[in-house]
């Protein structure tokens, strides 16, 4: 879903003639990024904390976090933050295996970070999966 908005290429300083692979590196799902460098920002790193089960058997909730870097620059994070939330805050998605995934924004903040001149904000969604 990520990959694919446009909207969040042109955040991520992608033109959308940049190589997938490049798109993989600007968006990962790990918890510490791979190869975190300057020239690398913006960059989005998600990942799961830990889940249960819903009401009932068939419904699964979890946690995600997405830390976003830049070079400093508060406004773009502040920027695909709000994509992000967008994209998933009240929003109902099919999953090809069948069952909805529902998202629902939790919180946002800013945090320190090791890498020299780089700004990280981060935000949590909760994710409930139904399955049918």
């Amino acid at each position: 879903m990520l990959q694919k908005d446009a909207e969040l290429h042109t955040l991520l300083e992608n033109s959308g003639t940049t190589p997938s692979k490049i798109m993989m590196e600007k968006i990962q799902k790990r918890r510490h990024p791979k190869g975190l460098q300057q020239d690398q920002l913006p960059l989005i790193s998600f990942y799961k904390s830990a889940g249960g089960r819903g009401e009932n058997y068939l419904d699964y909730w979890s946690i995600f976090n997405f830390d976003i870097y830049t070079r400093e620059n508060v406004d773009v994070a502040l920027r695909i933050a709000d994509r992000i939330t967008t994209l998933f805050d009240d929003e109902y998605q099919s999953l090809t295996q069948g069952g909805l995934l529902k998202g629902q924004y939790i919180t946002g903040s800013d945090h320190d970070t090791d890498l020299e001149n780089t700004y990280k904000y981060s935000i949590q969604i909760g994710i409930t999966i139904g399955m049918e």
